[in-house]
């Protein structure tokens, strides 16, 4: 699939997290002409979760604020920093005035934010 398909899920994704009240977290892998998202989505609490990769080479991490902000926390960026993740992006979903809104960052300009 291409970008805009993944952003398109991405939106689904937000939209389902907010009814929910759950972050939800998923990988996108692949090669930027070719994205497939991983097998494995995790379901959190509506302040916590945990992105769960078992495709290569990643492309995206994807997760949810369903009461939150575009913003990684402190706590995502601190999670990011353990990984050996030095390229991609890192993409948070939230929803803002009923419409849902993703915001994707630099993995390596997010590790060295800390």
């Amino acid at each position: 699939m291409d970008e805009k398909e993944v952003h398109q899920n991405f939106e689904v994704l937000t939209e389902i997290s907010a009814l929910t009240r759950r972050e939800i977290g998923v990988c996108v892998c692949g090669d930027p002409n070719n994205l497939y998202f991983d097998d494995v989505l995790t379901i959190g609490t509506c302040q916590k979760g945990i992105i769960t990769c078992t495709c290569n080479p990643i492309q995206k991490l994807f997760h949810t604020h369903p009461i939150g902000t575009l913003n990684p926390s402190t706590e995502d960026i601190k999670a990011l920093a353990k990984t050996n993740l030095t390229e991609g992006e890192y993409c948070v979903g939230t929803v803002e005035n009923d419409k849902p809104k993703i915001k994707c960052y630099n993995i390596q300009k997010l590790k060295t934010s800390i």
